[in-house]
């Protein structure tokens, strides 16, 4: 993009700046989708992006709120050394996302649907923006459990951004929903439902344009090794109040870091170690680029005896995506 920005004077940096956010926000609106940056035969990779400034939705709402754990002066006299990071580092390795106001915190995001069509209680899980238009989430936030066929839940809808009662960008409907078939069918029993938990959801909107998303890393099953014993976080919520009533809870978003001990090349599943004591239910699996750059690698599903797992989004699995889309 720097190329377009020549015949600027070094003294312009404001009207540079201008120019380079008028630029990626024209880029912005031309994209939809999954936009890939690197493709050969054994890797994926596709666009992360952080917006210049996040723009709250005029339909925000506090329409989950009930208390906050702290006010805004507590969190920052108590984060003072974390401020440049964002985050607070506990000993126990968990890490708290602190400034929910910008991103990669607005990228993610809670689902919320009902069971059946007769439920009036509205159910829960994380998901995650890819795209500008597509979120990440575990299959189970998508489908029931009922045999021999699963269906699918009724009004799903993505609140990016949610936390402490916060919802920064309102509720964003859902245009359509995308599961393996595997997972509704139930093939494979228990394990196959495990190694093929997860979905994608189409939004109406756009919304990941002013929320930033979050890229996809996915490498080949015989290329597994390149993530063993990497450094990865999961992205989760943690609910105080009733959990049922969404007008009385309060949501936490959270950040647990850990580390890759294993992938079984065979079933696709990441086997990691994070604090026994973290409260880690569903999730994105990421790591961390840089300085603003996140990817990722696998979606959350439980754990065994000795480790946390994770449904891989390997190079195979990715290509079902664009089957998808």
């Amino acid at each position: 993009m720097d190329f377009l920005l020549e015949g600027f004077e070094d003294d312009d940096e404001e009207e540079v700046q201008d120019h380079r956010k008028i630029i990626t926000e024209e880029i912005e609106r031309s994209l939809l989708g999954i936009s890939i940056i690197k493709d050969d035969p054994t890797t994926t990779k596709t666009r992360c992006f952080k917006p210049f400034q996040s723009k709250k939705c005029q339909h925000s709402s506090k329409n989950l709120s009930y208390e906050k754990d702290l006010s805004v002066e507590e969190v920052k006299s108590q984060t003072s050394q974390a401020t440049k990071k964002n985050v607070e580092i506990s000993e126990d390795e968990s890490q708290k996302l602190i400034n929910h106001d910008s991103f990669p915190s607005y990228a993610h995001g809670i689902i919320i649907f009902r069971a059946s069509e007769n439920e009036t209680i509205m159910k829960w899980g994380p998901g995650i923006l890819i795209g500008t238009d597509i979120v990440l989430t575990a299959a189970h936030n998508v489908y029931n459990d009922e045999k021999p066929i699963r269906k699918r839940h009724s009004s799903i809808k993505f609140i990016p951004g949610a936390n402490g009662g916060e919802t920064p960008f309102g509720e964003i409907e859902v245009k359509d929903t995308y599961v393996p078939q595997d997972y509704t069918h139930q093939s494979g029993g228990e394990e196959g439902s495990a190694t093929n938990n997860f979905a994608l959801l189409l939004l109406k909107t756009p919304i990941g344009r002013e929320t930033g998303y979050f890229g996809i890393h996915a490498v080949s099953a015989s290329h597994a090794r390149l993530f063993e014993s990497s450094e990865v976080s999961i992205m989760t919520y943690t609910a105080s109040g009733n959990v049922h009533e969404r007008n009385a809870s309060n949501f936490t978003q959270r950040r647990e870091s850990g580390n890759i001990t294993k992938i079984e090349e065979n079933t696709k599943i990441i086997h990691c170690q994070f604090n026994p004591e973290s409260e880690e239910t569903d999730g994105c699996l990421f790591y961390q680029e840089g300085e603003d750059q996140f990817y990722v690698i696998g979606m959350y599903i439980g754990r065994s005896k000795d480790s946390s797992l994770a449904c891989w989004i390997a190079k195979e699995r990715f290509t079902q995506f664009f089957q998808w889309l």
